[in-house]
Formats: C-alpha cells, sequence, structure tokens
C-alpha cells in the first residue's frame, strides 16, 4: 500500500458536492472561504473557527474576524511558520486516530488487477457465470434504495446516531440534486435486491466517494458487494474519474461493527491517509484582503 498523496488529490470533505457547510447547523453560520484550498468558517459560541483539508498552506487572506484555524493535513509533515502542534485541539484530535483510503482508477479498465487476490477470483466468478444470468446491476432511484437499505441487515447493524446522520446525507442530497448514483445488485428471476451502493461523484476533481452500501442476506453467498465495487471502478474508469474513495477506515476507537466492512475495503484500496498532527495558529481580525495573515 501507498501512502503519498498525488498533487491533484482532493478529499471528498472538501468537494462542494458533499454540502459540509449545509450539513452544520445554522446556528454555526457555516460559509466557504478561501480557493486552492477552500475552507470552511463557522461560529462556535463566541469563537470563529475556519478549517482547511489540504497539503497546500492556506493563504489567509480574507478578509474577517479574529480566529483560530485548523489546518487538517494529507500527507505533508513540515511544520511552516506561524503554525503550531503544540495545543489543546491538536492534542484532542491526535488522540482520535482515523484514516481514509482511496484507489486510484486505472483508465485502461485493468483496476482489478490490483485488488486482493479472492476479490479477483469472485470478480471471474460474476463476470463468467452470474452477471446477466442471475442478477443484473442496474440504476434505481434515492427513494427506492434508502427502502431497499432500511430492510437490510446492513441497516440493523449500525448505530442511532450513524442512521440520523445517513438520512440527513440522504435528504440533503436528494433536494438539492447531487450528482449521487444509485445502483444495485437485482436477482433476475425475482427482482429482489439483494445489495446496493450509492456513490457521490465529482467530475471537477475526477472523484468518486463510497457513500452508501447494503448487502442483504441474500447477497453474501454470491459475494453482491465485490460486483458492485467493480462495477464502481468501471463505471469511474469510462466518466474519466481517477480517484475512487472508501471514506473512513476502522481504528481502535470506532464502532467494532465497522471492523468487517474496513477489512473488505482495504481489498480493493491502493492508498491510506493517516493524517499528521492538525496544525493550528490565531488570525487576527482583519478588513482588507492581503490583511487577514496576523500573528499566532
Amino acid at each position: 500500500m501507498m501512502n503519498e498523496i498525488p498533487d491533484d488529490f482532493v478529499l471528498y470533505t472538501e468537494w462542494p458536492e458533499f454540502m459540509s457547510a449545509e450539513m452544520m447547523p445554522r446556528l454555526l453560520k457555516p460559509h466557504y472561504v478561501g480557493e486552492n484550498p477552500s475552507g470552511l468558517r463557522r461560529n462556535i459560541g463566541p469563537l470563529c473557527v475556519e478549517g482547511y483539508v489540504s497539503d497546500k498552506e492556506p493563504l489567509l487572506n480574507e478578509p474577517g474576524p479574529s480566529r483560530i484555524v485548523i489546518w487538517e493535513r494529507l500527507g505533508r509533515t513540515d511544520i511552516p511558520p506561524n503554525w503550531s502542534t503544540n495545543n489543546l485541539i491538536s492534542r484532542m484530535a491526535s488522540s482520535i486516530p482515523y484514516r481514509e483510503g482511496f484507489a486510484i482508477v486505472d483508465q485502461d479498465g485493468s483496476h482489478f488487477t490490483r485488488w486482493a487476490p479472492t476479490e479477483r477470483a469472485r470478480r471471474r466468478r460474476w463476470h463468467e457465470v452470474l452477471i446477466d444470468r442471475k442478477y443484473r446491476i442496474v440504476d434505481i432511484s434515492g427513494d427506492e434504495f434508502w427502502t431497499a437499505y432500511k430492510t437490510s441487515s446492513t441497516w440493523k447493524k449500525i448505530r442511532y446516531f450513524y442512521r440520523e446522520l445517513l438520512r440527513q446525507m440522504f435528504r440533503l442530497y436528494q433536494q438539492n440534486g447531487q450528482p449521487v448514483v444509485y445502483r444495485v445488485v437485482r436477482r433476475i428471476d425475482t427482482g429482489e435486491i439483494v445489495a446496493g451502493m450509492a456513490t457521490l461523484d465529482s467530475l471537477k476533481y475526477r472523484g468518486s466517494y463510497y457513500f452508501i452500501g447494503f448487502l442483504c442476506d441474500a447477497g453474501r453467498t454470491d459475494h453482491a458487494m465485490t460486483a458492485l465495487m467493480d462495477d464502481w471502478f468501471t463505471r469511474s474508469s469510462e466518466s474519466g474519474i481517477r480517484y475512487v474513495q472508501l471514506g473512513h477506515f476502522w481504528g481502535k476507537d470506532s464502532p467494532e461493527n465497522w471492523k468487517g466492512f474496513s477489512d473488505f475495503k482495504a481489498k480493493f484500496t491502493t492508498h491510506y491517509i493517516d493524517f499528521p498532527p492538525l496544525l493550528v495558529r490565531f488570525v487576527r481580525r482583519s478588513r482588507l484582503a492581503g490583511h487577514g495573515v496576523g500573528g499566532t
């Protein structure tokens, strides 16, 4: 596995399609600031906090109030002037380790050659004896997908808080017409849905994010999620997508029921992001662009 982050990689949370600001309570007055990288500014009580996720140092040249700026890097480990890791925010964040995973999509359709041997074998079986014989992989509406998801064994295993978060994201994306693709594995003879995957695409950043997935008991024997992974990689390659982002991976403080799916996703992943310690600085109030680079 590789940890080097390509220069043009942008984490899905920073895409406008992901709608990070729109997910936050309006009381915080969240809004986007800056460009290349862009950040998210919000008010937490009397504090104004601005956050960035990128290996590029934020310019901080927009006018604004005095604020705490948090810079979450992907792989960069140097500490530029005026930034610090020796603070309470950095120490608290480092106590909650997590990682993200992604894979680079080969544009020639050879993506599966870097998968784990078990998944390559399962993919081969799908292409040889299952696709268009026993199952089809098809698009469905968001509402139909959500209904099927709630009847799956996956839904029963996740915690209430995470269910509500997914519900909020689903409604937000539906209301705003975000580019979410809903795909399912459906039995040809009965029409039964045995697995599903929803992905969020960003053509600007040539990325596709694994948003939601589920597996029903009826899809376990034939490894239907492997078929959906192959479908996702293939569609991404055909659309010019370069990075498929598989989201969070299990860490020592993650819910125990995440571990099995994290192990599954790892069989398709080529790169991990382990996030160096957060960098923090204080920026004094400024009224004119270019004056927002006050000291810490």
